[in-house]
């Protein structure tokens, strides 16, 4: 190593000072721009002085030409003297192809430059400290070392638009880029089981890559992105999460009916649905090919918001007969001559639910006052005569009974719900014999939704599935509010995420769905049009929905 006449450290200081013209170094500048920090030890032996200088110089280039600031810090101790000096002073200096030197108020400093790229400096010192009026020379070594900031990098996942997270066999795109004016020479990343890593020459990197997703990616993962530059300085970043669902994509439609629906019925003649909406006193007709409503039809009650208001298709397909709570009628809508007759019910009160039968009745659940009490109990309206009567068989329910049909109208089914532990009661009318069956208690309290094969030969009740008796066939899980497809052999779940196809008897899921949530609230319960290919989904958090959502089962959307 070269003698020198000053060093780099003590040039950074106000306070030093040495003489003559420094001699610039040889040969092609250097790349040295940044910031170093650097440290230096200074002793005069004749005067048992010792200085330590440190701090950090912010270098700028222009060719072989430097300049920039220093922070620094001097701390000399003597036997009777000490000195601490710290401040931002401005240096100039220049750099060749192995060397550097920087002049300071006065003062020189020189070394050599180690590695390539530049990373490190070293040098001699000699300088003069003034103290008081003296002039101490001091001699010694400093060091440096290049902080070099990692390089700058970004990326992202781009997702196929329309959803917050893909299914399998969709595509993905990873962007990826790193950026460093000193050069990049490591771009790498990982993504849940992937990862990989590109060598770089170049001050830029940017790159796409596609993917096809694949079944083992279900659930969470980050996007981890890294790059290197050539003084090894890395950076790395959490820059992206990816949500895989295990599922297929079925098209559907969803449409906001502006108001809760309290019930819903499926017309196959005219292929439109109806909806009952008691806060507006009107039934909304959506007309299923076109996915658009008609004009609605206006029902003779009070707009009110009630919990339920029952509607159903007569056998024959041409008349729609609803509830009137208010009222203690039914309206019936010929959807022929497009008109709307009411027809009072006698010694009822507050009918709500409406479920008809293959020999043309109707049963609702209204009260009754009897010797000073009101019990709610199953009435049948005869549509041939007009009379009403009271199931007896089937005795007082509570407020919470509810009442389903089977698709073919040959099976109406009660269910008396009860608080546990009490017992809980089915009752299954076939009309074919014109009887309900005697109560079914399967030992479970039910979700309150039921529904049916086309011939109610099999019930998916809660989380049991039931033959044509009420016999338990099977317990499957806790599978609540599914709806059964026609020939019993499937249904589908709603789930967080759309909905699951589960094989009965056994509960297997066989088929993950994803359905965006409706209007952002989860589907609630599923039920199955007749002709086993279209779902329907209703996001209510009782039996009503404030949507429209129709599922096409025999497409899979590629």
């Amino acid at each position: 190593m070269r003698p020198l006449r000053c060093s780099a450290a003590v040039l950074l200081v106000a306070v030093l000072s040495c003489s003559g013209e420094p001699t610039a170094p040889l040969g092609p500048p250097n790349v040295v721009e940044g910031a170093w920090i650097f440290s230096a030890e200074l002793i005069n032996s004749d005067r048992n002085l010792v200085c330590e200088h440190y701090g950090t110089i912010n270098v700028t280039q222009s060719g072989s030409t430097l300049s920039g600031t220093v922070r620094q810090t001097l701390e000399c101790v003597g036997p009777s003297d000490t000195v601490l000096n710290t401040g931002t002073v401005a240096f100039t200096g220049s750099t060749g192809l192995s060397a550097i030197r920087l002049r300071f108020v006065g003062c020189d400093y020189e070394g050599d430059l180690f590695h390539a790229p530049i990373d490190s400096a070293a040098g001699d010192v000699t300088c003069d400290v003034r103290i008081r009026a003296l002039r101490i020379p001091v001699a010694g070594q400093w060091v440096a070392n290049i902080e070099v900031p990692p390089p700058t990098i970004a990326g992202s996942i781009i997702i196929p638009p329309g959803d917050v997270l893909v299914v399998t066999g969709e595509t993905i795109k990873v962007v990826l880029s790193a950026h460093d004016p000193r050069g990049v020479t490591w771009v790498g990343y990982s993504l849940e089981n992937i990862a990989d890593s590109f060598a770089v020459h170049d001050t830029a990197f940017a790159d796409t890559i596609a993917y096809t997703v694949p079944a083992s990616w279900d659930g969470n993962s980050n996007l981890d992105i890294w790059a290197r530059n050539p003084y090894h300085a890395l950076a790395w970043l959490d820059v992206a999460s990816l949500i895989v669902l295990d599922a297929v994509r079925h098209p559907y439609q969803s449409v906001s009916l502006g108001v809760r629906a309290a019930d819903a019925a499926f017309d196959p003649t005219r292929n439109v649905m109806y909806f009952t909406e008691p806060d507006s006193a009107r039934v909304a007709v959506l007309g299923l090919s076109t996915f658009t409503f008609g004009a609605p039809i206006r029902l003779p009650m009070i707009k009110r918001a009630l919990g339920s208001q029952g509607i159903d298709i007569l056998p024959g397909g041409d008349t729609v007969i609803v509830a009137l709570p208010d009222t203690a009628q039914l309206a019936l809508l010929d959807r022929l001559a497009n008109t709307v007759t009411t027809s009072g019910m006698t010694g009822i009160s507050g009918p709500q639910w409406v479920r008809t039968s293959a020999n043309r009745k109707a049963f609702t659940i209204g009260q009754v006052d009897s010797a000073g009490s009101t019990f709610s109990v199953v009435v049948e309206r005869d549509l041939a005569t007009g009379r009403d009567s009271i199931r007896r068989e089937v005795g007082h329910v509570n407020a919470g009974a509810t009442l389903w049909g089977s698709p073919d109208h040959s099976k109406v089914l009660a269910i008396n719900v009860t608080s546990y532990p009490g017992p809980t009661c089915l009752y299954l009318y076939d009309a074919a014999t014109d009887a309900f069956s005697s109560c079914s208690g399967p030992g479970f309290i039910p979700s309150p939704a039921a529904t049916a094969t086309t011939t109610g030969d099999k019930w998916y009740v809660g989380n049991v599935l039931l033959d044509g008796s009420l016999n338990l066939l099977a317990t499957v899980g806790y599978k609540y509010d599914a709806g059964i497809s026609p020939d019993g052999s499937v249904a589908y779940l709603p789930t967080s995420y759309g909905y699951d196809k589960i094989a009965l008897p056994s509960g297997d899921v066989l088929e993950r769905a994803r359905i965006q949530a409706l209007g952002g609230v989860t589907a609630r319960r599923i039920t199955v049009f007749p002709d086993g290919k279209r779902l329907f989904m209703w996001d209510d958090t009782g039996f009503g929905t404030n949507h429209a959502t129709v599922v096409d089962l025999t497409v899979t959307v590629p």
